[in-house]
């Protein structure tokens, strides 16, 4: 018998997208208030755990996307502000100011708002 639970995501805003990573055991949420929640699944307690809150645009988060696990923790984000960002995790280190994940790339040529992203499957690479 399945059961239903709640996630208290703690969003200031309406949320757009959720996303769960390859496994299943990472989900992505994303919202109106311009931030990124990362949430890891905790086997013990059968709760989701929140790992990280980014602010991640300069307006509404709309979509996200996972990267294939080869490639590490990689997840894409496009946002009304007209960017797609790459966000990596990485090890928490002081020049990042404690953050655990960081922006390496973003893409900001766009002439309109940025409504969708997706990763190409692995066997494509990233590049």
């Amino acid at each position: 018998m399945e059961q239903e639970m709640s996630i208290p995501v703690n969003h200031d805003d309406f949320i757009h997208d959720i996303a769960y990573n390859f496994y299943g055991t990472r989900l992505a949420t994303c919202g109106s208030d311009k931030c990124i929640k990362i949430w890891d699944w905790n086997k013990q307690t059968g709760l989701w755990i929140l790992n990280e809150s980014i602010l991640a645009h300069e307006s509404s988060v709309v979509r996200l996307s996972w990267a294939h696990p080869e490639f590490g923790q990689v997840l894409a984000s496009c946002s009304l502000d007209r960017t797609v960002k790459i966000w990596m995790e990485h090890e928490p280190s002081a020049k990042a100011g404690g953050s655990r994940w960081t922006c390496v790339s973003k893409i900001v040529d766009s002439s309109g708002v940025v409504h969708s992203v997706a990763f190409a499957p692995e066997y494509t690479s990233l590049i």
